[in-house]
């Protein structure tokens, strides 16, 4: 699991992040804090592998607690979660190396869908061995390497959307979780959730939380 922090002036907008992120299997809750220099003292104490953190805050804003960690050599991811929009701000934030930017208010599908990105990434620099130039592409692209065949908006590869969508459609009866599905159609759990999340957004697939797991809560997905 990877061990995750938020970093939010506002208390609301706080406990909605800590919510997403216990929804959220492989990530591991580890505290808020109000402010960047807050949040500084704990990273340079302990070791933190996603920020997840606002731009305007007291004491030290967002920009500033990135450029604090990159001087002194921490390397914690950051997801950039704020009402920041103009260009100027997305540009000068992106420039700094975060995983995703996000503008409230957001969904839980673009949560996921930033968690995606951070998993992909983790996963792809913890490659033992050399790199090809594709990989290193598309981690500096934030993307997923396309398989074999046609490809679809957002680099979504036809032929494994098709699988999926055929899966779905044998059981249309049933709802699973994107563990249940993975394991079904022999893919990655993370490569499972991009397209579940890919069908959420055009509306073809509907889902739900389910509580009554006897643990973390899990996303149940069905066609509609």
């Amino acid at each position: 699991m990877y061990k995750v922090i938020i970093v939010e002036d506002d208390p609301m907008v706080a406990e909605l992040n800590r919510q997403f992120i216990e929804r959220e299997e492989t990530l591991k809750f580890a505290g808020v804090f109000r402010n960047g220099a807050e949040a500084m003292e704990y990273l340079r104490q302990n070791s933190v592998d996603l920020v997840i953190l606002d731009y305007y805050m007291p004491v030290m804003d967002g920009r500033e607690l990135i450029t604090a960690c990159h001087k002194e050599r921490l390397h914690p991811d950051f997801i950039m979660i704020t009402a920041a929009n103009y260009a100027d701000d997305v540009s000068e934030i992106m420039h700094l190396g975060v995983v995703d930017y996000l503008v409230k208010p957001f969904t839980a599908v673009r949560f996921r869908m930033a968690v995606d990105r951070f998993l992909e990434r983790k996963g792809r620099m913890q490659t033992e061995g050399q790199m090809t130039q594709e990989e290193i592409d598309h981690v500096l692209a934030g993307n997923t390497p396309p398989d074999r065949g046609e490809i679809l908006e957002k680099g979504l590869q036809k032929k494994t959307l098709t699988v999926i969508k055929e899966f779905l459609e044998e059981n249309r009866s049933r709802e699973f979780s994107s563990n249940e599905v993975a394991q079904k159609v022999n893919l990655s759990r993370i490569t499972v959730r991009r397209y579940m999340n890919y069908l959420l957004e055009k509306g073809e697939v509907a889902s739900r939380i389910d509580y009554m797991t006897g643990g973390r809560p899990s996303i149940k997905y069905r066609m509609k």
